[in-house]
């Protein structure tokens, strides 16, 4: 399915997956009927985590 970069209500850009063709209106719909969900799959990484991952981009970055 392809990806939509979609600006939510509360003014973040969301990558959603939805079927090919779908309109810009359709996208939008269903984004702002599934919200909560979209937010919640879209979440910053915090924590120790999320150190963690940032540490082994950035070093996986400086080994290319």
């Amino acid at each position: 399915m392809p990806v939509y970069s979609v600006e939510g209500p509360d003014g973040r850009v969301y990558d959603v997956e939805g079927p090919a063709g779908a309109s810009p209106d359709q996208v939008l719909a269903f984004v702002q009927q599934n919200f909560a969900q979209i937010q919640k799959e879209n979440k910053p990484k915090e924590g120790l985590g999320a150190a963690l991952g940032k540490g082994t981009e950035s070093l996986l970055s400086q080994m290319r």
